[in-house]
């Protein structure tokens, strides 16, 4: 296993399986026939021809392609967004909250196309009870 091997790297094992490092130096818990403790990495692969994606690899031979940093820059670069925070699908809002969505958004929009101006200093109408008792 290569010594500089760090948690987060993204390596291709013996096999040609890309895999995210995850525990790097584990010790084997039970000593071999011959009395061996092994240290190996832990890691989730990636791409795989004979293991599903996300299944757990260990191993010790590996070679160390880049770190997952590097390949978030590159997806950044490329114009994914994986900065953007997910949010609840449409289909899965109630009517109320389907709405408020749509305001936000429409609040948003007009934000950007009317200019920057103090929203203290327009006055808004009363509504509701305080209308009433004002009278």
């Amino acid at each position: 296993m290569e010594d500089k091997l760090k948690k987060g790297d993204v390596v291709v094992d013996t096999h040609g399986d890309v895999v995210l490092i995850s525990r790097t130096n584990v010790q084997s818990e039970e000593p071999d026939s011959q009395g061996r403790i092994f240290i190996f990495a832990v890691g989730t692969y990636l791409r795989s021809a004979s293991n599903q994606v996300g299944s757990r690899w260990s191993g010790q031979d590996v070679r160390v392609v880049c770190h997952v940093s590097d390949l978030l820059k590159l997806a950044v670069q490329s114009g994914y967004d994986i900065v953007s925070p997910a949010e609840t699908p449409d289909s899965a809002l109630s009517t109320v909250e389907l709405l408020q969505r749509q305001v936000k958004q429409l609040q948003e929009a007009l934000q950007k196309i009317t200019p920057q101006t103090s929203t203290d200093a327009v006055a808004r109408p009363r509504a509701g009870i305080e209308a009433l008792q004002q009278k």
